[in-house]
Formats: C-alpha cells, structure tokens, sequence
C-alpha cells in the first residue's frame, strides 16, 4: 500500500483501504489505523489530481467518523493535498479551512496536533499557487501572525512563498515596493536568527515583481524600476553575506529593463550593456539572460560585445547564435537545473525544458514591448 501511495497511484491505494474497511466490519476487528489512513491521503498529496484536496479531506472525515484519530501526519497531508490541487480554484481556502480545524482539534487533544511551521508553510504554498485577488492580503496576514506570535516561527520558506504571492499578483500596482519591503524584514530578522538566513531565491524573487510591473501606470513602473535597482546593487555588492546573484538574477534584471524604461529612452541601452557586461564578468550568461537581452539593446550594441569570428559567421548568414555557441568564460559560473539549491522544502518535478540548442537568436528583433511615455532621464 505506501509502495502505490509513493507514485500517487490512488485508485490501487483507495482499493486497498476499502478491502480492509470491509473486512474490519467483517470480521468486527479494528486493524485500520492512522497510518493506513496517512497513507492513502498522502497518495492524493502525490497524485496532483484537482480532486486531490477534496479527496484527502473526505478521507480526513471517514477517519473520525470511525474513530480512527488523525495525527499531525494526517493534517498536513491533507493540507499538502490541497496546495497541489491546481485546478481547483478554491484550493488556498481550502487548505486555510483546514489549518483552521486543525487548531481547534489541538485544542480539544493533546499538543502533538498543534500545527507547526510545515502545516502554516504549505497553506502558504497554496496561496502562492492561487490566481484569488484575496491571495496576497490573506497569505500576507499569515506570515504577519508567524512573525508577531513565532507559534510556529516562520523560516525561509515562508518569506518566499509570500513574495511568490506579491510577485504574481495582477492587482496591486504597488507589489515591487511591497516584496522589497518584506525582504527587508527577512533582512532584519535574519540578524537575530540563523534560519533565516536570506538566498539569492528571495532576491530574484523581488526582482521578478518588478519586471512583471509592466501592466500598471507609469508611477507604478517608476515605482518598480527604482526598486530593481536598488535589490539588485545590493545583491551584487556584496552585502548580504553568503548571497550573490546568479544567472536568473541577470535575467530578470534585463527583463526589468526591457519591461520598465521605454523604448526611445537613451537609458534603455546603457543599462542593459552595463547590466550584460557585469554578467559577462561574473560568467552567468544564462538561457533566460540570452533570451531577455535583445528586448533592451540593439543589434549593434549586441554585436559589440561578441568576438570578431562569432560575428563573421553572423554577417555570412552562416547560422544563428545559440548560447552554446558563446565564449565559455561568459557562462563559466552557470549552474544546471539539478545543481541549484533550492528552498529546503521539497519541490514538485517540473517538466524538462526545452535544451539551450533551442533557444531562440539574440540576431532577432526585440519582441514587442509596451512603451512608458516618461522618458527615463530620471535614472
């Protein structure tokens, strides 16, 4: 039963449980447990079906129906169900409901129930994954009350999870400045406890909401460029120890850049060749800089950079430049998916993404962009 409930195979896991339930009745004995039961709603957890979340709270319900006695476990198993249920758009107020119920149960049992930060980070999670408008005031909320009562205190996780939520918000013109404010608190915090310790993964994080402030006013885009910036420098600085800016860092910049400060604007290209340059230095010339970088400078600034047979071959309509085909100094520093570090909390697989031989030519126009009417000279 736990080897299918590893590779989310529910309908065998759901099988077996309903085998032993009729026998139970059966024989009139008692031999399923939590743990049966923890392993059948970890099977939905892992299933990413949109009925996983419904699925592991109906489950949660037939236990205590039985007098089966959920443990913390079981909880977040179900919470862990529903910030996987993807398609259900309710999947956020779900999970929430349940963390609420799992307080009150606490309450009436012993302390081993009482939710800790696993159960607060996974609901966090789903507010993350959630496209409600009401994502960011309630995950937003969330984080405070771990912050204000530290029961449970929050860790790295948490902080993250709400910049995702800031981050992907298409509401609140304000979230560059809002995702900048909460990794200062991260900063802050981070002085008085080690777990704490801010990585790179917030700081892009921030950069992210900037560069996908495109859609607001223009105050707004002010607001955002001025806040890309500043995270940025301070990254690269040095500062913040332990931290440095990796090729995503770079991408996002760029994106920033091309996104943020208009098209006619003088800046525009001076601040994607300088941001280029750095990242040539540091040698993280990644996909995802490669791709963003023809949306903020010209052709013949781009060509300015490559070496003198890279543009022979381009000029005799030889081929088109991939990124492999760059000096390896430039991308020296690049690491593969597998080796990034990732948040301590285990991610879902993701889908493998397309080889860097696809990527599309840096030769190519910049794609369309919408124009600021100011004129950046304010930078």
């Amino acid at each position: 039963m736990n080897a299918y409930s590893k590779t989310g195979n529910v309908q065998e896991v759901e099988a077996m449980l309903a085998k032993r339930i009729y026998e139970d009745e059966k024989l009139g004995e008692k031999m399923v447990d939590t743990v049966m039961y923890n392993v059948a709603i970890k099977a939905w957890a892992l299933s990413k079906s949109p009925r996983a979340g419904s699925r592991a709270t109906a489950l949660l319900r037939q236990m205590k129906e039985t007098g089966v006695k959920p443990d913390i476990i079981t909880f977040n198993s179900v919470l862990s169900a529903w910030s996987k249920s993807s398609g259900h758009i309710n999947a956020a107020e779900e999970a929430e409901s349940v963390l609420k119920e799992m307080i009150v149960t606490s309450k009436e049992t012993p302390s081993s129930l009482r939710p800790n930060t696993v159960s607060y980070n996974t609901v966090l999670h789903a507010w993350s994954q959630s496209p409600q408008p009401i994502a960011v005031p309630r995950a937003s909320a969330m984080l405070e009350y771990m912050i204000r009562s530290q029961d449970p205190p929050p860790d790295i996780y948490s902080f993250t999870s709400v910049l995702n939520v800031l981050a992907k918000s298409k509401t609140y013109s304000d979230k560059a400045l809002k995702a900048r404010m909460l990794l200062d608190k991260l900063l802050e915090l981070s002085q008085q406890k080690k777990e704490l310790k801010p990585s790179v993964i917030a700081f892009n994080i921030v950069l992210n909401a900037c560069a996908f402030s495109a859609s607001f006013d223009e105050d707004a885009k002010k607001q955002a460029l001025q806040v890309a910036v500043t995270t940025f420098s301070q990254l690269r600085s040095g500062s913040v120890k332990a931290c440095a800016p990796d090729d995503v860092t770079y991408g996002n910049m760029i994106k920033a850049i091309a996104n943020l400060v208009p098209k006619k604007s003088q800046q525009r290209g001076k601040l994607g060749m300088t941001i280029m340059r750095q990242c040539m230095e540091d040698g993280l010339v990644g996909e995802m800089v490669w791709k963003e970088l023809p949306n903020c400078v010209s052709r013949k600034a781009l060509e300015s950079l490559l070496p003198q047979p890279l543009i022979e071959i381009i000029r005799r309509g030889g081929k088109s430049l991939e990124l492999v085909d760059l000096p390896r100094s430039w991308r020296r520093n690049v690491k593969t998916k597998a080796r990034r570090k990732l948040p301590s909390r285990k991610s879902k697989t993701r889908k493998e993404e397309p080889s860097v031989a696809t990527t599309r030519s840096v030769i190519k126009g910049p794609r369309g962009i919408s124009e600021a009417s100011w004129t950046g000279k304010e930078l």
